[in-house]
């Protein structure tokens, strides 16, 4: 069974897919643990890669904005969410998000970590790359991946909302 879990988001409902399994994982184990992990990503390649594709993505933030407090908010209501208490911890740092993933595990000895695939293909993966392939390709630990349809939900997501469940 999984004591310790790495979820990566990135603020999208898409990343949000995965946390119907995290959600059951910690069900399943009352002493498991997750940590939500949100990298904060300041290169404008990326979003401007995001805007010449014709993806939605909102504008720069200013410079001297900090992301750091505004990824940690969202990580907060996403762990109030799933479970609150001792058992949700927020990782919020500036970087590179698979080395961020890949790093956080590494720390809190994770036994796996749960992630959601954008389903990106041609050209969008070759400009935006895939996080998930990244950590698929430089972790030994076990890797949840899920691929969410184009509405953010992942199929056991869309079965119980379908069925008015959470």
């Amino acid at each position: 069974m999984f004591q310790r879990v790495v979820v990566g988001l990135d603020g999208s409902a898409l990343s949000e897919a995965v946390l119907p399994w995290v959600r059951g994982l910690l069900a399943e184990n009352p002493d498991s643990a997750v940590w939500l992990t949100h990298a904060v990503v300041r290169d404008p390649e990326w979003v401007w890669g995001y805007a010449a594709l014709g993806q939605p993505m909102p504008l720069p933030p200013p410079q001297g904005l900090d992301l750091v407090p505004l990824g940690r908010s969202y990580l907060a209501r996403i762990g109030a969410a799933l479970a609150g208490g001792d058992r949700v911890h927020l990782e919020v740092r500036q970087g590179d998000p698979a080395a961020i993933l890949i790093a956080v595990a590494q720390e809190t000895g994770a036994d796996l970590i749960a992630l959601s695939t954008h389903g990106r293909t041609g050209l969008a993966r070759i400009v935006l790359g895939s996080v998930a392939e990244q950590v698929l390709h430089r972790t030994t630990r076990p890797l949840l991946l899920i691929r969410p349809d184009a509405r953010g939900l992942s199929g056991a997501a869309e079965t119980r909302a379908a069925a008015g469940r959470p």
